[in-house]
């Protein structure tokens, strides 16, 4: 066997039956980026960094994860901002800071997610001839060391 494709490895360490570990990293990440922002009085809000957990959700389940993580990665920014400062959080400023780290975390959701569909789209086209569409060597070496 070769040598897996980094987005191969990732696909493979990222199975279905893990998502709930992938899901329990992703919150774990974001409650820390929030408890950094408020412990330095939002002097580091390190908002782009709350992408790496809505990347990894969506990669891992598709659209539908990657959306409630980047509503996830916005309320705890939202809050995050409320416990720092609860007059500021109001304002219309915070507000459209908040929709704007929506929309970004929104963004990379959704391209994560169709990211991921082409990937395994390729990778199912990989196993087929293209004018027969019948399983071609490669598929059938990987069923036959599946089967041993």
């Amino acid at each position: 066997m070769g040598s897996m494709s980094p987005m191969s490895a990732l696909t493979a360490l990222l199975k279905i039956g893990r998502l709930q570990l992938v899901w329990m990293a992703a919150i774990a990440a974001l409650i820390v980026l929030g408890f950094f922002r408020v412990m330095t009085d939002a002097e580091f809000t390190l908002a782009s960094a709350a992408i790496v957990p809505v990347y990894l959700l969506a990669w891992a389940g598709g659209f539908r994860h990657g959306l409630i993580g980047a509503a996830l990665a916005t309320l705890m920014w939202f809050i995050s901002s409320w416990v720092d400062d609860p007059a500021h959080a109001t304002r219309a400023v915070a507000l459209l800071n908040d929709t704007t780290r929506f929309l970004t975390y929104l963004l990379v959701a959704y391209l994560t997610a169709r990211v991921r569909a082409m990937h395994l789209q390729e990778i199912e086209s990989a196993r087929r001839d293209g004018l027969t569409g019948v399983l071609n060597r490669h598929a059938f070496h990987e069923i036959g060391h599946g089967e041993v």
